[in-house]
């Protein structure tokens, strides 16, 4: 789709067509950067000149780029909210961007000012605090932001919803959906609170929780029985996983998946194979070991009992403990960045008393040496890059500085097996290691991509250019989704990650 140019979009706005904002939405779709915010505003002012009643010219557009140009959206937005051309709704959408950037304090003035201009709405500062702590998933404190709700007479639905979000997150699932069934009695307009709490759960590996809250939706959405239906499947699959491990790991591991399951948010350990980890939060354990443990993309056959094997983002040591499940005997290096991971990386080293495995405090990039900024995205230990922005701004926060390791300098002869998940670094890596990767006998490579000049240093294309170039075999597909099919056109929208597992052999 060819985006339309600035006076295509002014002259729509002149015509009349913000009547009809659909309209320009519709060939926006794929906007990422506004052209000349400057010279938009002033079509806009023009607009507003000619007809008095017309509002969110600028917040509409504001929604539009808000994800690839922070500066220009919150630009957009203050205009009509200083001429008072902002409508209530579209103003508390200001205030909650503008909590997301880390203005909690400007965005509790904007929602009281919300407040000030219409007695209907409800739950206003604790929308705008769980924008402000979603990212680093304190979700504790956004109950106190309800209570402040509460105070000023505002109440709602929303208030029930995060108190049972909160409730299922701390392992007490039964509170939650009377929470949700409290909210219904409340708010006799309201439907699928259920469903969107169940959207959450889902984005969180929590399916057996999901299949609970959509068989209670008493008020469905268009999507509830295609979600519930997709929980289901997946409980399958989970299961189907579980069954495939031999007869003296598959009834524990069932067991350890269901209390790991059923743990509360304040959980930071986890058992599987014989193996026991402190990780960095209950999130990352539950993504760990679906990832890592139930669906095996690192599973390798070795033609020895003691292969050599190259972690590239070993994280906690998820990974380390399943090919330590695997092979007992193998050989092990493994590279981490992130300091306050790479500390409990090595803290599960030494009390599951793993041997020959020799960790790094690096990252894994073309040239050894260098001392790179690493970027972190709060809450998430996961996403940790060396990448400059491809961790979203809004999102990171500057950890540290990191020493850099090249595969050049820890491949010195065969390998058995290659795992690099390394956060868009991929193409760099395999670029500058082409003779290092031709003593690789097989490997898997979680690729990472962000559309736009990201997007571009760190090409498939690239990647499986110097894999087919060495006369490997190779093979992609997506990993285990976390989202419904449905939802996969997302993954072209503007600025989103998405992510492919190459399978790799020589």
């Amino acid at each position: 789709m060819v985006q339309p140019s600035l006076k295509q979009l002014i002259d729509a706005l002149a015509s009349g067509a913000f009547l009809s904002w659909q309209l320009i939405e519709k060939e926006c779709s794929r906007m990422t950067v506004l052209e000349d915010v400057d010279k938009f505003i002033d079509g806009v002012d023009d607009v507003y000149a000619r007809n008095q009643t017309a509002v969110d010219c600028c917040s509409r557009m504001a929604v539009l780029i808000a994800g690839n140009d922070q500066n220009a959206a919150i630009k957009l937005f203050r205009f009509d909210d200083e001429i008072n051309r902002q409508s209530v709704q579209m103003r508390l959408r200001y205030a909650c961007f503008v909590s997301k950037f880390g203005d909690l304090d400007g965005a509790l003035e904007c929602g009281a000012r919300v407040y000030s201009l219409s007695d209907n709405i409800a739950d206003v500062y604790a929308r705008i605090a769980d924008a402000y702590f979603f990212q680093s998933r304190n979700f504790t404190e956004v109950i106190s932001y309800v209570d402040k709700d509460l105070q000023c007479g505002r109440s709602g639905e929303w208030a029930f919803y995060f108190k049972a979000r909160l409730a299922i997150l701390g392992g007490d699932l039964v509170k939650g959906v009377d929470l949700l069934k409290d909210a219904y009695r409340m708010s006799p307009n309201v439907r699928g609170l259920n469903t969107s709490l169940a959207k959450f759960l889902m984005n969180n590996w929590l399916y057996p929780q999901a299949i609970r809250i959509l068989e209670e939706e008493s008020r469905p959405k268009d999507d509830t029985n295609l979600l519930l239906c997709h929980c289901q499947l997946v409980v399958a699959k989970i299961g189907y996983a579980i069954s495939s491990f031999p007869g003296d790991h598959l009834k524990k591991l069932g067991t350890q998946y269901n209390d790991l399951i059923a743990a509360g948010l304040s959980n930071t350990q986890c058992c599987f194979l014989g193996t026991e980890l402190n990780v960095p939060s209950h999130w990352d354990a539950l993504h760990l070991f679906h990832e890592v443990v139930l669906f095996q993309p690192y599973r390798f056959k070795s033609e020895n009992d003691c292969p050599l094997i190259i972690d590239g983002g070993s994280n906690c040591g998820f990974s380390i403990g399943y090919f330590k499940h695997l092979y007992p005997e193998s050989k092990l290096i493994g590279i981490e960045p992130n300091p306050s991971v790479y500390s409990i990386l090595k803290s599960n080293a030494d009390s599951n008393s793993w041997e020959n495995v020799t960790l790094y405090r690096a990252a894994l990039t073309g040239e050894s040496g260098d001392s790179l900024s690493l970027h972190s995205q709060v809450g998430h230990s996961m996403n940790t890059s060396v990448v400059g922005g491809f961790v979203k701004s809004s999102d990171s926060a500057l950890c540290s500085t990191v020493h850099t390791v090249s595969l050049q300098e820890l491949v010195s002869g065969p390998v058995d097996f290659l795992k690099l998940d390394i956060e868009g670094a991929e193409a760099e890596v395999l670029d500058s290691s082409s003779a290092s990767l031709s003593l690789v006998k097989c490997g898997f490579i979680e690729y990472h991509y962000r559309q736009g000049e990201l997007g571009s240093k760190n090409r498939l294309e690239k990647i499986l250019e110097v894999i087919n170039n060495l006369g490997m075999r190779y093979t992609v597909q997506q990993p285990f989704e976390r989202v419904p099919s449905w939802n996969e056109a997302r993954l072209l929208e503007p600025g989103r990650r998405w992510s492919l597992n190459i399978f790799f052999s020589n």
